[in-house]
């Protein structure tokens, strides 16, 4: 970067240092403040000017960037070629290296392998003797004949399998032969007993008809005995239905019904008893627990609540509300915080306060603040009256809190994070209680700085955190535009403002924000009246700063009797509604264990009477089915006589077939017996047979496997054998082999060196490759945020330019305007002295006059006397109450002469203008629906920022700087801004961008 550029920042940096210094103001995001500067043209002129010069530097600087960063751009696309091909020639070496490795690791395996052979062949060279060679021959002939004896055995007892397997195939084709001689007899044998069978069958009655005539008879017998039985039966059943329709007709459930339903009614009555008195004991109960809370919480308190502790201003009300800055200062002599002794020993979780512990700690805060509102008295500016009402604390503000914080633990809410209030869980909170829900107009917020996980501490350290938070408000706000210090002193409470007190209460939330809630009583700040009322209690709790005192405590005590005593009727009611009731309860199951015993009497009586006429009907249906199965029976029988005697007439003519069919039946019996005979020994034989080809079988088997292992004990003979005659030539080879597998491992090792070291070079180059890439990326992107910045830095020097000559033409304009009016004033001094010497001279005249001429004629001069004395009296009053009076300003002039003095609280003054109307988070007037409210015909904000305008343009004197001041009404007020603050804030901005630009171009200059 050139030394023009360099000089163009610094002028750059030197002007935005200047105008932070004149008219810049920090802003906190989560304050509550109230913007005071001085945005007059002149001022802005002189501290804003910007030069043709820098602009052109500028200029100039943006066109050599951009030539720069073409430059860039090409170095860029070269260099992304370089290192694209720079990446592929790592990639592939990284594969060769990749393959190199895989050769290498196949070598070493290799010539692993051959140095284990070696020596494996060293040690059969060494066993190679001459004794174990001829040993060796000798095993081997060995196993030769044990080979050729195992063979010859083997072929013998295969050709004893093949006898025996002859033998047992014989065997069983003489069985099977047999079998089927025996199967075919037994088939005659079964035949012909077939035939007798049925010839006899033919013979005589038919057993089965007469089985069937004797079955029919005794079915007749037993159905002849159940008819009998049945009709017994039947007239004992029609005379137990009758005699069950009777005990069921005289079983009354009615009554048993009404005596029931009698006690249920009782019941009911007492159970509505019990319930009105346990409403009015849980009533009493809740007064009495909170009577008992009030009085441990004055007890608590017996002694000072604020232990002395004090915070002391030196300035008053009129001074605080017209320039809060002079907070900044500090507190005055005799602030201090002090321990009550007693607090040292009391435990309180600040995150689960009991209401007596959060009624103690909010009134000592409340204490605190009043003590400070007393002490700055009220202010004497003109429609303000900034203490008239107190902190009060009440329950209904303590419940307000609480659900505050509880809202910020939902939401897991840090100031530290967010850097604000959260609106909606304040909005929340007052919805609840009827209140206004637009917007935050309630909360004061900081944060206290111990561990906010440990909320478990003693009440003095608690009224410590209390107490420091206040003063952080009060001392330490300018960042929050004195927004806290507004709202605590009670500045921004006006004489229409009517209310009893403000309502006030403490919370922590375990992010460790603190809350100061205060709730105005007004119709502007109620939504609901009704739901406010039934909802938020607003008796005074406020423990003083001396605490409690005996007479305190002794209502309390009172009241705590007096409740207990509620308490106690209220129980004993309840008691004995409730012992009633259980008394009336017991009848009433007693009525209905009797109404269901009855019930069930009556039941059981209709389902005995039911049950013995389904007995009855069964037993009819039984009769009726009994008769017609002896009709059946009987019919059945006659029908089976006829059969047997016609069958007993053809049983006479097969007699004789008979005789014969049992003489044939004997003789197939014979053959089947003597071919059954044949057949078992035929099969007892081939069984026999079996048995000798499973043992020829087996000897086989155990032969062949002798066989086969006097081959293996050869083969394995042999090998040796020849393993050590060729012990020599073995080694020799294995020596070759490992030779050969040691250089190929020399060859992988030196590829893999090679391909490793190329690998190492690419990667190398690679990396150099993208380092330059990343420069080059780096220094184009640095080129174009430079290039931005310019351009950035050229749109504020030309605004600021123009910003100045406007200035520049306005304090023309005022200059011009002052010459003329001193040449006017002139003039007019000039008409007053000729008008002076004109009196002189008439004077002169009329005494003149007087001694020459008579009366008429002095009358006549006296009336023209008269007329230039009244021209000059005019003349005089019109200097007077013009221009020309000596120390009045235009203001004056124009009979504006409060102003200057009236511009203070202006805004404040504006917003108040409109009755019921609120003052939100962003520091407008709104009414009840949150729109913003017009005072004047503009919004009040707005308004206020006019009038300030306008005091400032009508302001002559050049050596008095007149500040229009505006202040929040609530710690929630909005930011306002000027031209200076703006423009300071842009040129930081710029200046910090030029020092990056500074930096990063001397270091791309340093790597050039």
């Amino acid at each position: 970067m050139n030394e023009k550029k360099l000089k163009t920042l610094s002028a750059t940096a030197a002007i935005a240092a200047t105008i932070v210094a004149a008219g810049a103001t920090t802003t906190n995001v989560h304050a509550d403040s109230v913007n005071n500067t001085d945005s007059s043209p002149s001022n802005v002129s002189q501290k804003a000017a910007t030069s043709q010069d820098a602009i052109d530097s500028t200029k100039e600087s943006i066109k050599n960037t951009q030539a720069q960063e073409s430059s860039a751009s090409s170095n860029v696309t070269q260099q992304q070629s370089n290192t694209d091909r720079a990446k592929a020639d790592a990639d592939s070496a990284s594969s060769k290296l990749d393959q190199a490795s895989s050769a290498k690791t196949t070598a070493e395996t290799n010539a692993a392998s051959a140095a284990s052979a070696v020596s494996d062949a060293q040690a059969t060279k060494n066993e190679a003797t001459q004794d174990n060679i001829t040993k060796a021959q000798t095993d081997v002939s060995n196993a030769s004949s044990a080979v050729d004896a195992a063979s010859s055995n083997v072929n013998k007892t295969a050709s004893s399998t093949n006898d025996a397997q002859a033998n047992a195939n014989q065997a069983k084709i003489e069985a099977d032969s047999a079998s089927n001689a025996a199967s075919s007899a037994k088939a005659d044998v079964d035949k012909a007993s077939s035939q007798l069978e049925k010839d006899q069958n033919h013979a005589g009655v038919n057993p089965n008809t007469t089985s069937q005539i004797n079955d029919t008879q005794s079915k007749i017998n037993d159905a002849s005995s159940s008819q009998a039985s049945l009709s017994s039966d039947k007239a004992q059943t029609e005379s137990d239905v009758s005699a069950a329709q009777d005990k069921a007709s005289r079983i009354d459930t009615d009554s048993a019904n009404n005596t029931a339903s009698s006690a249920q009614s009782t019941v009911n009555t007492d159970q509505q008893a019990v319930d009105s008195a346990l409403s009015a004991k849980t009533a009493a109960s809740t007064a009495k627990d909170k009577a008992q809370s009030n009085l441990d919480t004055l007890k608590n308190s017996q002694g000072s609540v604020t232990g002395g502790s004090t915070i002391k201003l030196s300035d008053n009300a009129t001074t605080i509300a017209t320039t809060p800055s002079v907070l900044d200062k500090g507190p005055a002599s005799g602030t201090q915080f002090n321990d009550v002794a007693s607090d040292q020993n009391v435990s309180v979780d600040i995150n689960n306060m009991t209401n007596a512990q959060a009624i103690e700690l909010s009134s000592y805060a409340a204490d605190l603040i009043n003590a400070v509102r007393d002490q700055i008295g009220k202010s004497t500016i003109p429609a303000k009256n900034q203490v008239s009402v107190r902190l009060q604390v009440t329950d209904g503000a303590i419940e307000f809190a609480k659900q505050v914080a509880a809202n910020y633990n939902s939401d897991k809410w840090s100031v530290y994070y967010y850097g604000a209030h959260d609106v909606p869980a304040i909005t929340k909170a007052a919805a609840n209680f009827g209140l206004a829900d637009e917007d935050n107009f309630y909360e004061n917020m900081t944060s206290w700085w111990g561990d906010a996980s440990n909320t478990t501490m003693r009440m003095c350290d608690a009224k410590f955190i209390l107490y420091d938070a206040i003063y952080r408000m009060l001392f330490d706000d300018s960042l929050s535009r004195y927004g806290h210090a507004i709202s605590l002193l009670g500045l921004d409470v006006y004489n229409d403002d009517t209310m009893p007190a403000e309502y006030f209460a403490v919370s922590f939330d375990k992010y460790g924000n603190i809350h100061l809630e205060v709730i105005r009583p007004e119709d502007s700040y109620i939504k609901d009246q009704a739901k406010f009322n039934a909802t938020f209690d607003t008796a005074d709790k406020t423990l003083t700063s001396t605490g409690a005192t005996p007479a305190q405590i002794a209502a309390a005590q009172t009241a705590l009797n007096n409740a207990t005593a509620t308490y106690n009727t209220a129980s004993g009611n309840y008691t004995a509604a409730v012992n009633k009731l259980n008394a009336d309860t017991v009848t009433l199951n007693n009525a209905k264990v009797n109404a269901a015993n009855v019930a069930a009497q009556k039941k059981a009586a209709q389902d005995n009477v039911t049950a013995l006429q389904n007995k009855l009907n069964g037993i009819n249906s039984q009769l009726s089915t009994v008769s017609q199965t002896l009709q059946t029976l009987n019919a059945k029988l006659a029908t089976l006589k006829a059969q047997a005697a016609a069958e007993q007439k053809a049983s006479d003519e097969t007699q004789a077939q008979i005789a014969n069919d049992k003489v044939v039946l004997s003789q197939k019996q014979a053959v089947y017996d003597a071919a059954q005979k044949v057949a078992n020994d035929k099969n007892a034989a081939l069984a026999t047979a079996n048995a000798k080809l499973a043992d020829a079988e087996s000897a086989q088997k155990d032969a062949e496997q002798a066989l086969m292992n006097a081959k293996t004990n050869l083969s394995n003979k042999q090998a040796y054998l020849s393993k050590l005659q060729n012990a020599d030539a073995n080694l020799a080879a294995a020596q070759t082999a490992y030779n050969e597998a040691l250089a190929a491992l020399d060859t992988a090792n030196k590829n893999y060196d090679a391909a490793k070291s190329n690998n190492d070079d690419k990667q190398a180059v690679y990396a150099q490759e993208l380092s330059l890439l990343t420069i080059a990326q780096t220094k184009l992107q640095s080129l174009r945020e430079q290039e931005s910045i310019l351009k950035d830095q050229l749109a504020v020097q030309v605004h600021a330019q123009e910003v100045a000559e406007q200035a520049a033409k306005d304090e023309a304009a005022a200059k011009e305007q002052a010459a003329k009016d001193k040449e006017q004033a002139a003039k007019d001094k000039a008409t007053a002295d000729k008008a002076a010497v004109e009196k002189q001279q008439a004077a002169k005249n009329n005494a003149h006059n007087g001694q020459t001429q008579g009366s008429s004629a002095t009358g006549s001069n006296v009336k023209g006397n008269d007329r230039n004395n009244g021209s000059s009296a005019k003349t005089a009053g019109k200097t007077s109450n013009g221009k020309t009076v000596s120390g009045k300003t235009a203001a004056q002039r124009n009979g504006k002469t409060d102003v200057v003095d009236a511009a203070a609280p202006v805004a404040l003054a504006a917003r108040k203008t409109v009755a019921n109307k609120r003052v939100a988070a962003n520091g407008n007037v709104v009414d009840a629906t949150a729109t913003p409210a017009v005072v004047n015909g503009t919004v009040a904000e707005k308004a206020a920022a006019k009038v300030a305008s306008d005091k400032e343009s009508a302001t002559v004197k050049s050596d008095k700087n007149v500040k229009a001041q505006g202040m929040a009404a609530l710690p929630q007020t909005g930011e306002k801004q000027n031209d200076a603050s703006v423009i300071g804030m842009i040129l930081i901005g710029l200046s910090m961008l030029a020092s990056v630009v500074f930096k990063r171009q001397k270091k791309s200059t340093d790597n050039d």
